[in-house]
């Protein structure tokens, strides 16, 4: 119900004399309720509260006959109702005004008015008070309001900081996994024996590795920032941008050997230039280049000595031959014949000699800015064991990119297979957290990691898991994780025999020298007890490559060998090292 009826104010008359003089007075501007004691006023306000139409304004006699009094009376009714405004009717033998004050509260609902009284008097506190009860009621639900839309406010704000607070942790989440890109890149990039370096669109270098530094010198730091025509002859570097633009251009990979003065010497690298995508597109340039500079000298000088030796050979065994028919004692022509046999397998054996290198026209590279005829060497030589594929691996492909280098193929599928070997578990979290942009960029960098080892298979389904990633469905992306895990598991399964193969440098056949041993095994001791797991796979890696397939038949040590590969892997340092002496006192190494 409405706070007034008709539009009239309601007020409360508790006099037992007179009612009927009020009624006189205010009943044609207000809507009056007369009571003629104490409890029947307390009623009419609880009654009044009800039916949700409170009292603007009561007069309140002093003396009542029956229920509460007057200093009462008003205290119980603020108590009810405190908005109500309160008249209290005195006389001189009243309770003094000070009483009535002390107990009665709000004091500024609380007025006296002392008998005897006019009309005019109270027609003017009944217009006064319940002006004053209507704006004390507006301000109320203006204030009620305000204080709701506060609220609400505060509520939306809070809303809008938690959901802030939360970005600004994924945020970091995301900067915390660019920051450990980044610097796995670098520290990569640093140790690469390559020579690496990253264009703009525009040709300016923007990235030099540690290698470059080396080999162009101090002034690597003046290149950033600048085009090769800056520092390179013009036509060396008219040649240089051209191949750029092929790349560029076709957003194809580009093998090539290229001829670089440096520090007044000519430098011969072979370079593999490839494109750097955004937004599909190619956006750097990248290349991997390997000076074979002196390789190409030792073709060139074996080609000198071909050519100088071949002529005295065939001169020795023209003579021999000649001789032979013009001997005249048996025994001389036995021992001539011994003679031009000899010379002869020597001729075929200087020629195997001299044979060994690659041909110019090697797959795969073209031979341009290169004055020379020769060609050059791969940088180096491919492993005789090592077949062109295994299951889900393109080994040849990516070693051709690699500029043939077949030793950087297996320490970048090595470093691969240590790096990804929680990207599953990692992944997942990403997903879960719904931090979809994180796990974009992983699915990204495993698929271009894929690319550089050629798994195919890991390749393809890294690309899946990509594109499934912008529609930020966390079902779907965890169904494609799957066959992403397993890809990884399968190529991580010829981690060791790469590594292995690989290493065709170390000689097959009996065991590794005690000493080596000790110091590999005081080595490998050592970051086990400090807990290095890079450390720990560096040291146990160079144990396994001592006790290559080939070197012994104990099958106890290649027991114990699988056992401390298995306690490694797991981070179980603790029984890694208690493996280790045991294979220390299968091996006599002496105590470290």
């Amino acid at each position: 119900m409405d706070d007034f009826q008709d539009g009239r104010l309601r007020i409360l008359i508790a006099d037992h004399e007179r009612a009927i003089l009020y009624r006189k007075m205010l009943s044609s501007s207000y809507d009056l309720v007369l009571c003629h004691q104490g409890d029947e006023a307390v009623k009419a306000v609880e009654r009044s509260l009800g039916e949700k139409r409170p009292f603007a304004v009561a007069f309140l006699d002093i003396q009542m006959h029956i229920g509460p009094d007057g200093v009462e009376l008003p205290e119980r009714i603020h108590k009810l109702d405190p908005s109500t405004e309160v008249v209290i009717i005195t006389d001189d033998s009243a309770v003094s005004s000070e009483k009535i004050a002390y107990h009665v509260s709000p004091g500024d609902k609380l007025l006296h008015l002392q008998k005897p009284f006019s009309a005019f008097e109270i027609q003017q506190l009944a217009s006064v008070l319940g002006t004053k009860w209507q704006e004390s009621r507006r301000i109320g639900k203006i204030h009620k309001e305000l204080k709701n839309q506060v609220e609400k406010q505060s509520a939306e704000l809070a809303r809008l900081d938690k959901e802030l607070r939360k970005q600004i942790a994924k945020r970091k989440r995301s900067e915390a996994v660019l920051r450990e890109s980044r610097e796995i890149f670098y520290s990569f990039m640093k140790y690469l024996p390559a020579m690496s370096f990253i264009k703009d669109r525009k040709g300016c270098y923007i990235y030099l590795n540690e290698t470059c530094k080396k080999v162009f010198g101090a002034n690597t730091a003046d290149r950033i920032g600048k085009t090769d025509d800056e520092f390179l002859p013009i036509q060396v570097a008219q040649q240089l941008k051209a191949n750029d633009r092929i790349v560029m251009t076709e957003g194809k990979v580009l093998n090539i050997l290229e001829t670089i003065e440096i520090r007044d010497e000519i430098r011969y690298l072979l370079v593999s230039k490839f494109p750097i995508f955004k937004n599909g597109k190619p956006f750097f340039l990248g290349g991997i280049a390997t000076d074979i500079t002196d390789k190409i000298h030792a073709e060139k000088q074996r080609r000198v000595l071909r050519k100088k030796i071949h002529p005295l050979m065939n001169t020795i065994i023209d003579m021999c031959e000649m001789i032979t028919d013009m001997a005249a004692y048996t025994e001389h022509r036995e021992s001539l014949n011994t003679i031009f046999a000899s010379a002869k397998s020597l001729r075929v054996l200087i020629n195997e000699i001299l044979d060994i290198g690659i041909e110019v026209d090697e797959p795969g590279f073209k031979n341009i800015a290169f004055p020379v005829e020769d060609a050059a060497e791969s940088p180096d030589p491919e492993p005789q064991v090592l077949p062109d594929s295994l299951p889900g691996l393109n080994i040849r492909e990516a070693v051709k990119r690699l500029g043939g280098n077949w030793y950087l193929y297996a320490d970048i599928f090595v470093f691969f297979c240590d790096d990804k070997k929680n990207f599953a578990r990692d992944f997942r979290a990403f997903v879960e957290n719904e931090e979809f942009e994180i796990a974009l960029i992983n699915a990204h960098a495993l698929k271009g990691s894929a690319a550089t080892i050629s798994a195919t298979r890991l390749n393809k389904a890294a690309k899946a898991l990509e594109d499934i990633c912008k529609s930020k469905n966390k079902a779907q992306i965890l169904d494609l994780l799957g066959p992403v895990a397993d890809a990884i598991e399968h190529v991580r399964t010829f981690r060791e025999q790469i590594a292995i193969l690989l290493k065709t440098d170390i000689e097959i056949g009996g065991p590794p020298a005690l000493p080596e041993l000790c110091e590999l095994f005081r080595k490998f001791d050592k970051s086990l007890q400090e807990s290095d797991p890079l450390e720990s796979e560096n040291c146990l890696r160079e144990i396994k490559l001592s006790f290559a397939p080939g070197r012994s038949n104990d099958s106890e040590t290649e027991i114990l060998l699988q056992e401390l590969t298995q306690q490694t892997s797991d981070y179980n340092f603790d029984g890694a090292r208690e493996i280790l002496n045991k294979l220390a006192q299968k091996l006599g190494i002496p105590a470290f």
